[in-house]
């Protein structure tokens, strides 16, 4: 596959949207990112104490649960999520939204460490990957002339989510029980938001959009391409240190001295933060380009992870949400656009799939990895520490492998 963009018809399809479907196709990109935090790390994280004490498992035990789970959910992204390149996008949501509702039935109903498995499994592949895939990978494929900003509005979905959910969940599960706070959300799903997102998508042409033309997308001279290799360890930096610090939120709560209440609260900083980091990124990437931008976007959560390792004052933890909520509020509208503007979009449910896939396999070893650690004895600080020098790492290459962009900018 060349690494110069395919022709594009997008941009006609675009302007071909009249203004009603333009909205709708933004709403329902937006309801799927905020809705995806059913299957993401910091809503499941809220209930590690739940689940340690349901099935006797230490804090390495959960976290290596939840580490295979979601491993197994990123190996799957790479097929399922190609098929965004052979299916309606109608019928692929669909299918989806009920995988997510039934692992939301299954983790109400959890009876044994493997049953957990399965169904952490279902809400990682389903929340986390699937329709996050869905939501992103449709912005990029019907918006070209608006693809920074639009992708930057359905992603606001996740930081929305992050705003939302923490303390609802807090609220919900100490009125009702952490079980039913499961049951309600997979029927929420289905009477609630599936009809939403199938309205959204009737009459459209994006819900009945199926990609055309080309040779076929091969998966190994992709990951095999220098600029790709040079490019990994960075695309995963956000997915694992992120994931890390929330799933272990009440071990690292622990240790600083800080009650758990104002860690959730710190999320709306992360919100906000990350919403002004999307809507600025979309804007710079219409005007500049994403592969001029991506040897940037790291140095937060960098600064982030140094902040957090060097002192215990309970605002330490709302500079680090400030920060890494920069570096997540641009990460997906930067390398989502990144994608689109290297390879086109005729593959970019296959190529966003794979980058999804790492993203996914990225928050599957730090979990269990991290536990371990934590369980033999290595700091939360000494963690946080590494955590920095390998942003650092990533920055680097990013810059070696954007080189001729970066001097673009210059002139």
């Amino acid at each position: 596959m060349s690494l110069e963009q395919e022709p594009s018809s997008t941009g006609a399809a675009e302007t071909a949207f009249a203004l009603p479907e333009r909205l709708k196709l933004l709403a329902f990109g937006f309801l799927l990112a905020f809705f995806s935090s059913f299957g993401q790390t910091f809503f499941i994280s809220l209930f590690n104490a739940d689940f340690r004490a349901a099935f006797d498992l230490s804090h390495g035990g959960i976290g290596t649960v939840y580490s295979i789970a979601t491993l197994a959910s990123g190996l799957c992204m790479i097929k399922l999520g190609a098929q965004l390149d052979r299916m309606p996008l109608r019928r692929f949501v669909i299918a989806t939204l009920l995988g997510l509702a039934l692992a939301c039935l299954l983790t109400f109903s959890v009876q044994s460490v493997i049953m957990l498995g399965i169904a952490l499994f279902l809400l990682r592949l389903c929340g986390q990957g699937l329709m996050v895939h869905a939501a992103i990978t449709s912005m990029a494929r019907h918006f070209e002339r608006s693809r920074g900003k639009a992708i930057a509005f359905a992603s606001m979905g996740n930081p929305a989510g992050e705003a939302v959910f923490p303390l609802t969940v807090v609220l919900v599960t100490a009125a009702v029980g952490w079980r039913t706070t499961w049951l309600l959300a997979a029927l929420f799903l289905l009477c609630v938001l599936l009809p939403l997102v199938l309205f959204l998508l009737h009459g459209g042409r994006a819900g009945s959009f199926q990609p055309k033309g080309g040779a076929s997308f091969r998966l190994g001279p992709f990951v095999r391409q220098p600029l790709f290799l040079m490019m990994l360890p960075g695309l995963m930096a956000s997915g694992f240190i992120n994931t890390g610090v929330f799933f272990h939120q009440i071990h690292i709560t622990e240790v600083k001295g800080w009650a758990l209440a104002w860690f959730a609260t710190c999320f709306v900083a992360f919100a906000i933060s990350s919403v002004c980091a999307n809507l600025a990124s979309g804007a710079l990437i219409d005007r500049l380009t994403a592969r001029r931008l991506m040897p940037f976007y790291l140095i937060p959560l960098a600064l982030a992870c140094l902040v957090i390792s060097l002192g215990n004052s309970p605002w330490i933890a709302l500079v680090y949400m400030l920060l890494a909520g920069l570096t997540a509020g641009s990460n997906t509208s930067v390398t989502t656009a990144m994608w689109a503007e290297t390879y086109g979009t005729s593959h970019l449910g296959s190529i966003r799939a794979v980058a999804a896939a790492l993203m996914v396999i990225s928050t599957a070893l730090a979990p269990g990895l991290l536990g371990l650690l934590i369980d033999f004895g290595v700091s939360v600080n000494a963690l946080l520490a590494g955590c920095a020098a390998y942003c650092l790492v990533g920055i680097t290459l990013y810059g070696l492998a954007f080189r001729r962009d970066f001097r673009a900018t210059q002139k």
